[in-house]
């Protein structure tokens, strides 16, 4: 059955829309390998950009330079984002261009450049989000990461992509939007806990 696939996700709760369940069995088994290319790709540097701000933070912190620590993260935010915004414009206006040295098939191509307009933006986003998230490992908080990680999969990615699959003109741009705005959550989750770290600090110093 070329509709097996996208039936057996819908029938397990996966935000399967419509129009990728019309696709033929060559350009879903596509999409898919093309979607999830990108996200490897996407993710790898803001990760290593993540490890490595860790390590810097925790040498400041333990030689007593939170300053330093501070100024590294906000430095490595600006150069990643600079770079981001790059792979931003490339994804969002050249979607299909990139996915056509993949695959000469128009049915991958249009659903993987519809995917990557809404997912682009997660290409700026993330790298504040790895950059904080290194910020609080370093400094040893591993708990507010560990309830953002929770909290943003749970209670924002995988409702929202449910919500954006439910809508009447459901489409892998409003279901790739997801992404960049559970990251964005993650970015003012944290920065509340950073305010708030920063508060208890100071009252510390009173005491």
């Amino acid at each position: 059955d070329a509709l097996l696939v996208p039936r057996a996700l819908k029938r397990l709760g996966a935000p399967v829309p419509d129009s990728f369940c019309s696709q033929a069995p060559e350009a879903q088994a596509g999409i898919l390998l093309e979607l999830g290319r990108n996200i490897y790709n996407t993710e790898g540097e803001p990760l290593a950009l993540m490890i490595a701000k860790r390590m810097l933070v925790a040498q400041n912190i333990g030689a007593g330079h939170a300053d330093r620590a501070v100024k590294g993260v906000l430095s490595a935010i600006a150069v990643g984002c600079g770079l981001g915004v790059f792979m931003f414009g490339a994804g969002f206006l050249g979607g299909g261009f990139l996915s056509s040295f993949f695959t000469s098939d128009e049915g991958v191509i249009a659903q993987s450049a519809a995917f990557l307009r809404g997912f682009s933006p997660e290409c700026v986003l993330t790298c504040v989000l790895f950059s904080v998230i290194g910020y609080f490992n370093g400094r040893g908080n591993s708990l507010p990461v560990m309830a953002q990680g929770v909290t943003s999969a749970l209670l924002v990615r995988i409702p929202l992509c449910f919500f954006m699959a439910s809508l009447p003109n459901a489409s892998l741009t409003l279901i790739g939007l997801a992404t960049p705005i559970t990251t964005v959550y993650g970015i003012v989750f944290f920065a509340l806990c950073f305010a708030w770290m920063k508060r208890a600090r100071r009252r510390a110093s009173f005491i």
